[in-house]
């Protein structure tokens, strides 16, 4: 198994973002298969934030903008916890995750077809990684349907 990193999954555009107002629009931009660090299977999920926060923070002479800030979201493969992805593959396609057994190219195929591109609305949390730091996390999502154009009454 290959695992691709693309330059800009990581550096200068992951920061801590603000969460004293924590709502924040995003889009899902990609998906990447790997291993976790005890060697299990595991989806990461990037999203690009495309709208601008608006907290206390936001008042500061050096406040840089939110927009096009990433965050990253793991999702276990196990099939006991892999329930958390169908979560989300769910609110966006209103279907679960084929049952069976596919191949990894054919699983990330199908999750980028299915999710890159859906815009969310997250609210976030601080939480703490496996190595206890301070690390951002996805507490609530909702999937923002896209408006549909020419739909208003016409009078």
């Amino acid at each position: 198994m290959n695992i691709k990193v693309p330059e800009n999954v990581g550096g200068s555009d992951l920061r801590m973002l603000p969460v004293t107002n924590p709502l924040y629009e995003a889009q899902l931009t990609d998906i990447f298969l790997g291993k976790s660090g005890t060697g299990n299977p595991k989806a990461t999920v990037k999203f690009t934030v495309t709208s601008e926060y608006t907290g206390p923070e936001a008042k500061a002479k050096d406040f840089e903008s939110t927009v096009g800030a990433t965050i990253i979201e793991t999702y276990s493969l196990q099939e006991q916890a892999i329930w958390k992805l169908n979560d989300l593959y769910k609110k966006v396609t209103g279907e679960r995750l084929p049952a069976g057994e596919i191949p990894e190219e054919q699983f990330l195929a199908m999750l980028k077809k299915a999710l890159v591109g859906a815009n969310f609305s997250l609210i976030l949390k601080w939480g703490k990684s496996n190595k206890n730091e301070d690390r951002l996390e996805i507490e609530k999502y909702e999937v923002i349907e896209k408006k549909k154009l020419g739909g208003g009454r016409k009078r």
